[in-house]
Parts: structure tokens; C-alpha cells; sequence
């Protein structure tokens, strides 16, 4: 019986030290997902803003990748722009419905700069 539980004993190790591994494995691939997404800040930062079709032509020459990869890397403009947890349309409606109940002095202000 102690053979057996030595083996287990082993077994746990074993299991130990790939649950290790493969804890360092995650950091180690949050932390090249992190500095890849800083390299690609520092490479698009001071270019002004390009179109889609330039960003990707940029990264796939700086890194080597073809234009499906870079896009990958690339952020995805999102389908509806969100402010304050609204959309732009009802944001602006909202505005338009306060200005219409503003009174004198401050209706004045908000419509002449």
C-alpha cells in the first residue's frame, strides 16, 4: 500500500506542477497580449488618423503578418456609439427636448455663443 500511495503522492506532483505551468503559461500570454497592444499604440499614435485599410497595411509591414492577421489585432469600431450609456440619437433628442424648456435668459445662452 505504500507503493501505491508513493505513486499517488508522485500523481500530485505531477498535477501540481502543471497547474504551475499552466498558470505561467496565462501570464506569460496576458503579458505579450499587453505589450503587442502597447507596440501597436506606439506605431499608430503619431500617425494622425488613417483608415482602416492604412492601419492595416502599416502593422501587417511592421510585423511581418498578412492583412488578416493585422486585422485581427486591430480594434473594431463598434456599431453604435455610446455615450453615458446612450446612444447619440437619443442623446441629441434628449438635449433638444431640455433646450425647448428652457425660459429667457438661459434659452438665449444656449442658442448664441
Amino acid at each position: 500500500m505504500t507503493e501505491q500511495a508513493e505513486k499517488y503522492r508522485q500523481a500530485a506532483e505531477q498535477m501540481e506542477r502543471l497547474a504551475e505551468l499552466d498558470e505561467e503559461e496565462e501570464e506569460v500570454m496576458n503579458e505579450a497580449e499587453r505589450q503587442l497592444g502597447v507596440e501597436l499604440n506606439k506605431i499608430l499614435y503619431n500617425q494622425g488618423v488613417l483608415s482602416e485599410h492604412e492601419e492595416i497595411v502599416k502593422i501587417s509591414t511592421h510585423y511581418n503578418i498578412n492583412a488578416s492577421e493585422a486585422r485581427k489585432q486591430l480594434n473594431t469600431f463598434p456599431d453604435e456609439y455610446i455615450i453615458q450609456e446612450q446612444s447619440v440619437p437619443d442623446l441629441v433628442k434628449k438635449m433638444r427636448k431640455a433646450r425647448r424648456k428652457l425660459k429667457g435668459e438661459h434659452r438665449e445662452k444656449c442658442l448664441k455663443p
